[in-house]
């Protein structure tokens, strides 16, 4: 029901109090920290980068899942379960649909930008399959919106997926996750001192195996993950191929009971990456015709072994977990622990009383300027207190963390590790009352980070006194369902430019002190509407949207002329309308 969600899983995750996502991407980032440094799990499986229209910086505008085949997303905002690696922020846990359907269902769908067909299918009363196709095209969208897509020449996607979910015999289950996408995106973009085209071709495929055999409170399972892609990427002097294969398995036992969790295993990732093609020598040097641009091959692989032990005991009205994992280092990688501790206090019915604490390790996923797998770590202490008063619920939290990451420092074109101090407030409240639900959050950031070397302190880009999210849905089956969003926040801390130094006809900028600029404050006011009919056997379901209705222009980021001496700005999304109905056969 959120505007801005696009029926997307992802970006529906914004509506929370402990999203501060400050683009509009569908990566999630949770609690101030960078989307990479959470992990998006299907089916027990990370699955890296789980987005489409994805961008040089790995941020996309869309998820690659579809919430047909989603049974439940939980997300983890903070001190995720260590059942789970390489996630030193937060998590979102995906689970696909695995009970049986009653029946077969066709669902069709048409809209401004896609075209949709999806299929399920029960083969027997153990076994069923779900299938479905997308198209995506540019035109229609591109005429309805024609001043917030004025810089999109043309994007389309065709993308296939499958669920299939089988028990076999009385203790085994099974169940595949195949998906295969092709997506291509034309437009014009701008940075440093050239506006020019950029053109992104992509082809990607991943699988998820999972073979499970329960037996009362004990349950095993396998899981297995393929990811390949190859990904071809044309901007200014900038032509890149790029492919990546990732291999995921992991085995582990788990014993569960009304008083007591534990769950162990190992998993074991192998992840090779593969880059060749022109670029230029400085990262500023995005002209096509700066003659500095060279062909470059590089190649980066990793493979990580862990272990991990994970306990919840559940005594009436205190929960206690706890976990480890520990890396099994191969050549000259680190050698780490991560361990995490979690209280839930109940004193009364309806009220909670949450404290953890712990210490993450990770891998960082590589892009165009850090193209590296690099040791990255987190420490994280949260208190969160949620309570229910008669229909209204209310949360208050408080976290602080601290997250050890390389970052790519472009006014010295090197990349270092740097410490980032994250101290954040939240609150948030909801609120039904008939046929109308109200939602109100608030959030705060402070957000430093400093240099290993030298402890000298930088406002992080993110450092917000606020972020104010509010919505009010109408839920009426008789009539409509429709809801309205508001978001405010301040604007991102951005390094201003001092002046631009040359050679000849070339020019390369010159930058002032990290982060000591700002854009303008951000806000976007939201509205969705659907209606459902029934026309003799078939369903329809007719919706709308429109994003930012205001048509405020929200500073993204700046460029500039050839010598630095004239600022233009790139604003996010104008106003925009989507509008589209759906059959069910």
């Amino acid at each position: 029901m959120y505007p801005s969600s696009c029926a997307d899983p992802l970006k529906a995750i914004k509506i929370l109090p402990y999203s501060t996502n400050t683009g509009e991407s569908a990566n999630p980032e949770l609690r101030g920290s960078d989307a990479g440094l959470s992990r998006v799990v299907l089916n027990e499986v990370p699955i890296l980068n789980p987005v489409r229209n994805e961008q040089l910086n790995n941020l996309g505008m869309f998820s690659l899942f579809n919430t047909e085949l989603i049974k439940e997303q939980t997300v983890y905002p903070g001190n995720p379960p260590l059942e789970y690696g390489d996630a030193v922020a937060g998590l979102v846990n995906i689970r696909t649909i695995d009970q049986v359907p009653e029946n077969s269902k066709v669902n069709v769908s048409l809209s401004l930008a896609s075209a949709g067909v999806m299929y399920q299918q029960p083969l027997n009363s153990n076994t069923f399959v779900q299938a479905y196709m997308n198209y995506q095209f540019s035109d229609l969208y591109k005429k309805i919106n024609s001043l917030s897509a004025r810089d999109i020449h043309n994007f389309y996607s065709v993308d296939f997926g499958a669920n299939f979910h089988s028990q076999i015999g009385p203790k085994w289950f099974f169940n595949e996750y195949a998906y295969v996408i092709d997506e291509m995106y034309f437009s014009d973009y701008g940075e440093y001192n050239y506006f020019g085209r950029q053109k992104s071709h992509k082809t990607r495929n991943f699988y998820v195996t999972n073979l499970e055999y329960h037996n009362g409170p004990l349950a095993l399972s396998f899981n297995d993950g393929v990811d390949y892609a190859f990904t071809r990427y044309n901007y200014g002097s900038i032509d890149e191929k790029n492919h990546s294969f990732r291999l995921f398995n992991s085995v582990f036992a788990k014993y569960n009971m009304s008083k007591i969790y534990i769950k162990g295993g190992i998993d074991d990732q192998f992840s090779r990456y593969s880059y060749n093609g022109f670029y230029p020598d400085v990262i500023a040097a995005d002209l096509p015709y700066a003659g500095n641009a060279h062909f470059r091959e590089q190649r980066e692989h990793q493979h990580s072994l862990e272990a991990f032990l994970y306990t919840k005991i559940n005594l009436e009205k205190i929960k206690i977990g706890a976990g480890v994992r520990k890396n099994m280092p191969f050549r000259s990688q680190p050698d780490f622990l991560s361990w995490q501790a979690t209280v839930r206090y109940n004193p009364v019915r309806k009220q909670s009383l949450i404290f953890s604490t712990g210490r993450y390790n990770g891998y960082s996923v590589p892009e165009y300027a850090m193209r590296e797998m690099s040791h990255i770590s987190s420490k994280q202490i949260s208190l969160d207190w949620l309570t229910h008063i008669n229909k209204a619920s209310l949360t208050f939290s408080g976290y602080l963390k601290e997250e050890k990451t390389p970052q790519f420092l472009f006014k010295d074109n090197i990349s270092k590790y740097f410490v980032t101090d994250i101290k954040g407030l939240e609150t948030s409240a909801e609120l039904p009352l008939k046929h109308f639900n109200f939602r109100f959050s608030a959030t705060m950031l402070d957000v430093k980070y400093k240099d290993e070397e030298n402890d000298e302190k930088y406002r992080g880009t993110n450092d917000m006194k606020y972020i104010l999210k509010c919505s009010i849905d109408y839920l009426n089956d008789r009539l409509f369902n429709a809801s309205i969003s508001f978001t405010q926040r301040p604007g991102l801390f951005y390094t201003p430019l001092t002046g631009a130094s040359s050679y000849g006809d070339k020019y390369w900028p010159l930058y002032g002190e990290y982060n000591s600029a700002q854009y303008r404050s951000y806000s976007s006011l939201d509205f969705s509407v659907n209606r459902f009919f029934q026309l003799s056997k078939f369903g329809v379901v007719v919706f709308a949207s429109m994003t930012n209705i205001l048509n405020r222009k929200n500073e993204n980021y700046y460029y500039y002329d050839l010598t630095y001496k004239d600022r233009k700005t790139k604003y996010f999304q104008r106003m925009v309308s989507y509008l589209g109905f759906m059959i069910e056969l």
